[in-house]
C-alpha cells in the first residue's frame, strides 16, 4: 500500500475514482514487473495528491518481521520510512500491522509514535533550516555577483592607479573620478578602459594625466 508523508482523508467524487481506476489500470498494463509497477504507483500517488504543497508516496511492505520501502516517489519519503524501521514504530508500521488507515494530522500533538514523531520533526526541523540557509545563501551570492558586476571594474582601475602611482585606494578613486568629471565620461567606462587596456600597454594612465 502507498502512503503520503503528510496523510490526509480524502473523499473523491465519483468521477475522480474512476479516472484513478482507469490510471491503476493503465499502470497494471504499462509495467513490465512488480517493481516497475510499485515505483510508477508511488510517483502516481504523488502526483494526484499533491495540491498547493507537494505530497510525498512510498510503499513499504513487511516480509515476515523485516520491513522494508520497495518504491518511493522521492528520497524523503524512504528517510521518514526508515526512520519508522529504526524506531520500530510509526504510521506506515502500524497500517501495515493494522491493515488500516493511520493518519498524523499534528506531528508535534501525535502521541501513538513518540520516538517516531519525535526524530520525524528532528529532520524536518534541520529540513527547513537547511532550506533557509541554502535560500540565504542563493540571496548573498546573487547580491556578491552584483556587486562585483557594478564594481569590480572600479576597484581593478583603482588597484592598477594604486601600483602605478605608489598611492592609497582614496587618492587612486579620486583620480578616477577626476577623469570621469574632465572627460564626462561614467566613472564605470572609465575604470573599464583602463582594465581593458593596462595589459596592452602598462602605462595607460599616462592619459589621466593629459
Amino acid at each position: 500500500m502507498s502512503r503520503n508523508e503528510a496523510v490526509m482523508a480524502r473523499h473523491p467524487d465519483p468521477g475522480t475514482e474512476m479516472a484513478a481506476l482507469g490510471n491503476l489500470q493503465n499502470l497494471v498494463l504499462e509495467s513490465a514487473e512488480a517493481q516497475e509497477f510499485l515505483q510508477n504507483l508511488a510517483l502516481f500517488s504523488a502526483t494526484a495528491l499533491s495540491g498547493p504543497a507537494d505530497v510525498l508516496s512510498s510503499v513499504p511492505v513487511e516480509r515476515g518481521s523485516v520491513p522494508a520501502t520497495v518504491a518511493s516517489s522521492h528520497p524523503r519519503a524512504l528517510a521518514m520510512d526508515q526512520l519508522q524501521y529504526r524506531y520500530n514504530e510509526g504510521p506506515c508500521l502500524a497500517a501495515l500491522r493494522t491493515n488500516t488507515t493511520k493518519h498524523i494530522h499534528v506531528l508535534r500533538e501525535e502521541d501513538r509514535w513518540p520516538l517516531y514523531c519525535t526524530a520525524a520533526w528532528s529532520e524536518a526541523s534541520k529540513t527547513l533550516r537547511l532550506a533557509i540557509r541554502v535560500a540565504a545563501l542563493a540571496e548573498d551570492r546573487r547580491n556578491m555577483t552584483g556587486a562585483m558586476g557594478s564594481n569590480t571594474p572600479v576597484s581593478l582601475a583603482a588597484g592598477v592607479i594604486m601600483a602605478e602611482n605608489r598611492c592609497g585606494q582614496d587618492t587612486a578613486l579620486r583620480v578616477l573620478k577626476m577623469a570621469s568629471s574632465t572627460r564626462n565620461i561614467k566613472l564605470h567606462t572609465v575604470a573599464e578602459t583602463i582594465v581593458a587596456s593596462v595589459a596592452q600597454n602598462p602605462k595607460v594612465l599616462a592619459f589621466l594625466r593629459n
